[in-house]
């Protein structure tokens, strides 16, 4: 955790000026699965945490700040339309910006908006996921 602190989560809180609360971080084996977290999940090696301003508006500062400092993040992603955000550290960070939209949320209008800029150029071999250049725009 200290590399994420140190690298991430304390210059973000510090450029927001406010705290920020971490709602998970570090996750054990048996609570990463209770979770449904992956089994690769940067969750379990400390190296990601899913954080909260405590509003969606204050998250989306969040999320548009992480970019504009260029912290050195492998994974910033827009939880459920900025209920929180989830971001991670690596050594060699991919600096993947992510959204992950709950569908019944939008409309439709608003969902074929937010289609147009996925892009599919090759495959997360870890996860057997699909991965973009730029954003992605993950729905369930």
């Amino acid at each position: 955790m200290e590399k994420l602190v140190d690298n991430i989560l304390d210059p973000l809180r510090e450029k927001y000026g406010s705290p920020i609360q971490v709602n998970s971080g570090y996750r054990c084996e048996k609570l990463n699965k209770a979770v449904g977290g992956s089994n690769t999940s940067q969750h379990r090696y400390g190296l990601a945490a899913d954080i909260t301003t405590g509003s969606k508006l204050g998250n989306k500062k969040l999320f548009i700040l992480a970019q504009q400092m260029n912290l050195p993040f492998d994974q910033l992603i827009d939880e459920k339309t900025y209920s929180w955000i989830h971001i991670s550290f690596a050594k060699k960070p991919r600096k993947q910006v992510l959204h992950l939209w709950v569908k019944e949320l939008l409309s439709e209008e608003q969902f074929m908006k937010l289609l147009v800029p996925v892009v599919l150029t090759c495959y997360l071999d870890v996860m057997g996921l699909p991965v973009f250049s730029g954003e992605i725009n993950w729905l369930i």
